[in-house]
């Protein structure tokens, strides 16, 4: 069998993937609040160590892909700006080339003009 393929991924698609870890690490941490607050509201539990354990676990590595992937889609969102104002007057930037794509009544519009 034959592998495609993959396209680079583009700015936004990136940007967009590390929102998404950023919603799952608030989701982590969120977890992990709940968990110590039942077990201190007094739910018994066989095991009340583990329970707490696990929500330590839950608050690191949510908070680790939140921090990570927050610093992340800013450097991405940086790059972006730098390249649009790199792009010369008059001149669109590549990215902004790549997602537009014309459609008819622009088109029809110009040529009225």
């Amino acid at each position: 069998m034959a592998k495609k393929e993959r396209k680079p991924d583009t700015l936004k698609q990136k940007k967009a993937r590390h929102y998404v870890k950023i919603i799952l690490g608030v989701y982590l941490i969120y977890t992990a609040y709940n968990i110590v607050k039942d077990m201190r509201a007094g739910i018994e539990a066989d095991n009340p160590a583990l329970f707490f354990g696990a929500a330590a676990l839950f608050l690191v590595v949510g908070a680790v892909l939140t921090i990570t992937s927050f610093r992340a889609a800013m450097k991405i969102s940086a790059e972006e700006l730098k390249e649009k104002e790199d792009a010369q007057p008059g001149e669109i930037p590549m990215q902004v080339i790549q997602q537009e794509k014309p459609c008819e009544e622009t088109e029809q519009e110009e040529s009225r003009s």
